[in-house]
């Protein structure tokens, strides 16, 4: 979800911060969180990026 690894390649393919050189296009199967930020709630929440709803996706 927050990019250091993907379904379509093996191995670390992210280890930098901020973004800086971060390549979407290595991302196919399961694309990587736009901000890093995945919600985690108590509550009967709905957003598009929240942790149950990337779960569900994966």
């Amino acid at each position: 979800m927050m990019g250091r690894y993907s379904l379509d390649e093996s191995g670390l393919i992210y280890a930098n911060a901020g973004n800086k050189d971060f390549d979407n296009s290595r991302y196919k199967k399961f694309p990587a969180d736009d901000d890093g930020i995945v919600l985690v709630l108590d509550a009967d929440w709905y957003f598009d990026y929240d942790i149950v709803k990337r779960f569900n996706e994966f």
